[in-house]
């Protein structure tokens, strides 16, 4: 499965570079800063279940593969995360973030806390995850999302 994924993961950036989209005059440093600051932003819209934002970040046909391997799309994502008063974030905290650039293409590992309140319950998550990114219309978007449980 890592395999596959990594496959996919190459084989984007690799045609997305191959259509010339990379401003040649931004450094890899620079465009890694981009993409941790759209992280941040995916973490906060998480958090506060803004889903016009998260609209925005996540790629029309993204594809998110869940820790027992089964999928959803852009659409399952934002009305899994819509707000909704039994369910509410208190916080998303992203570490260990590192980021490659392919051209206008990035993957980002990072591991993820989340504590947040189901039905009166206060709960913790603590996952690992790999995002593809790619540039779309100047913004960092993610198109493809993986997720694996991590120790608590």
């Amino acid at each position: 499965m890592r395999t596959i994924i990594a496959v996919f993961v190459v084989g984007v950036a690799l045609a997305v570079n191959a259509l010339g989209q990379a401003d040649s005059e931004t450094t890899s440093e620079e465009v890694g800063k981009e993409v941790i600051a759209t992280i941040a932003k995916w973490g906060e819209a998480v958090r506060s279940r803004n889903t016009k934002v998260l609209d925005e970040i996540f790629e029309e046909n993204a594809v998110i593969t869940n820790f027992d391997g089964t999928t959803r799309t852009k659409a399952a994502e934002l009305e899994l995360l819509k707000p909704d008063p039994a369910n509410r974030t208190l916080s998303v905290k992203n570490e260990d973030v590192k980021v490659r650039v392919f051209g206008s293409a990035a993957v980002a590992t990072a591991e993820c806390r989340m504590s947040f309140v189901r039905n009166q319950k206060l709960m913790n998550s603590n996952f690992r995850y790999t995002a593809a990114f790619v540039r779309d219309k100047g913004r960092w978007r993610i198109v493809a999302l993986h997720t694996s449980r991590a120790a608590q």
